[in-house]
């Protein structure tokens, strides 16, 4: 009876020692990537952010164009 419950306790302790292996290794596998996952976020926010700024730029310029279209347009009309 002792050996068959000392049996029981292994198999039990081999299904632990299984079950804690394998929670590990998918673990480390899910971490892998998050840090994959967060690398290309960040990435793709530092892209976000300098697109954004070229919009601003192009936008700025282009209000600058304007502006000055419109003052020569005037100038224009008074001159002429």
């Amino acid at each position: 009876m002792r050996i068959a419950l000392e049996q029981v306790v292994d198999d039990y302790w081999r299904q632990f020692q299984a079950a804690l292996n394998n929670y590990k290794e998918t673990t480390e596998q899910r971490k892998k990537q998050f840090e994959e996952l967060k690398a290309k976020d960040e990435a793709n926010s530092k892209d976000i952010e300098n697109q954004m700024k070229k919009i601003h730029r192009i936008q700025v310029t282009q209000s600058v164009i304007l502006h000055h279209n419109f003052v020569f347009r005037v100038f224009d009309t008074l001159i002429g």
